[in-house]
């Protein structure tokens, strides 16, 4: 069962677009209470299994999770299409709470490990160094 976990770190596991739709689903069928980060960085997933991933999820899945880290994804070329992947990603975390999931969902780690310049960010063991909880913006 997942119910007590807090943090999921698959980072660098091959996750393409199809097992990223499947972690949704997987979240959506047996929600995960606790979780409130998740890093799926330097995979190998677009903007397409991302939607497809947030898609899979109810309001339900993931009610406090905070940060979710997507950065590094392998295939993106260049600087402009990991700006494009991270404003994409931003833009669907509007979408998502407009449907009432992910409601703590403040921090968006989209853009590469090296360029990961705005938003909060994160230490070595994973903490964060800036975002309030309570910020709504």
């Amino acid at each position: 069962k997942l119910s007590h976990l807090t943090s999921l770190w698959l980072k660098g596991c091959e996750i393409d677009d199809r097992r990223l739709k499947r972690w949704g689903e997987v979240f959506a069928a047996h929600g995960c209470s606790k979780l409130e980060s998740i890093s799926f960085e330097e995979n190998r997933s677009s903007i397409k299994g991302v939607t497809a991933f947030l898609n899979a999820l109810t309001p339900q899945s993931l009610p406090r999770l905070r940060l979710l880290r997507l950065g590094g994804q392998r295939g993106l070329q260049g600087q402009e299409q990991r700006d494009e992947f991270a404003s994409s990603v931003n833009a669907l975390r509007g979408a998502v709470h407009a449907k009432g999931k992910l409601p703590k969902w403040r921090s968006v780690h989209a853009a590469s490990s090296e360029s990961e310049s705005s938003g909060a960010s994160s230490d070595r063991d994973g903490s964060e160094e800036s975002e309030s909880e309570g910020d709504d913006s």
